[in-house]
């Protein structure tokens, strides 16, 4: 699906985004996590080509997104900030949308329009931001694109609807082989339905992995010593703790857990036990330092 290679993008002088290689891949779900200000937006809307990269290139079936418009008919962008036309009706603008995509789908705008609740009449100055980000996922949904890219789609949402909305994700990526992209503060929502996740920072994407793989190789522990943990243990594995209760250690080691298990025996800990930390936590524990959010070495 969409492949960028090295991509960078600035403001005037300033960097944005740097160097950034990112590929999403068919039948799968991306989700973009970082600070406000990290890039995402900038990123995002150079991947649909609304943004031309200052070096680098994105590219779609090998052809050049901002440069070839049937291309760009391929991808639906939810922006956060949905900019429609306010004194068109909601019909008007989902028949705006059916006239530009050549692959639109009545049947399925039809079919998917029961979850929503707005009316067809309404004007879209009187639908709140929550409404206008169904009717946003509603139309990028009925265009039947190859690729959704989607900044904070859920923000807004009560949670009924935001079940829904990500529900039907879901069944696009696994009945048409959708690639879809989220970026969102809702770092639990990522992980309930993405298959892989890139953490941003900075203007840089830091780390890429699949989602299996990053939960595998990440774990939260358990562990506590007769006495204090000695100098030796903290100088062989450089724990990062996140809590102490009276002598248990709540720590994270980037390391094997087994390796690790094996190697900590001669230290004699009286508890030592693993536990799956969160995608929030991961990412707080990667990028936190780069964030400002202190972390306690000990």
């Amino acid at each position: 699906m969409i492949i960028g290679e090295n991509i960078s993008k600035s403001y005037d002088v300033l960097p944005v985004i740097k160097d950034i290689n990112i590929q999403l891949k068919e039948n799968s779900i991306y989700g973009l996590i970082g600070a406000n200000g990290a890039g995402k937006t900038t990123l995002i809307k150079t991947l649909c080509g609304i943004y031309i990269p200052d070096f680098g290139s994105v590219k779609l079936f090998d052809k050049d997104v901002y440069s070839c418009n049937e291309i760009r008919e391929n991808i639906a962008y939810v922006p956060d900030s949905i900019m429609f036309y306010n004194n068109f009706t909601v019909k008007d603008m989902k028949n705006f949308y059916k006239n530009i995509y050549r692959n639109w789908n009545e049947k399925r705008y039809q079919t998917l329009r029961e979850v929503f609740t707005f009316s067809d009449k309404k004007r879209i100055k009187h639908l709140s931001k929550g409404m206008k980000t169904q009717l946003s996922i509603l139309i990028s949904l009925s265009c039947m694109p190859k690729v959704i890219l989607m900044d904070e789609p859920t923000s807004g949402l009560d949670p009924f609807i935001r079940k829904e909305v990500l529900n039907l994700i879901v069944q696009d990526v696994s009945s048409r082989g959708t690639s879809v992209l989220i970026s969102t503060h809702n770092i639990s929502e990522l992980e309930q339905i993405c298959d892989r996740v890139g953490f941003m920072n900075k203007g840089e994407l830091k780390i890429q992995e699949e989602m299996e793989d990053l939960k595998y190789k990440f774990k939260k522990l358990q562990i506590a010593f007769s006495e204090e943990m000695s100098e030796e243990f903290k100088k062989e594995f450089n724990p990062t703790i996140t809590n102490k209760y009276g002598k248990v250690y709540e720590i994270v080691v980037d390391m094997d857990f087994e390796i690790f298990k094996e190697s900590a025996q001669r230290y004699n800990p009286i508890l030592l036990e693993k536990l799956d930390m969160t995608l929030e936590e991961i990412f707080l524990f990667k990028m936190g330092g780069d964030n400002n959010v202190k972390q306690v070495t000990i």
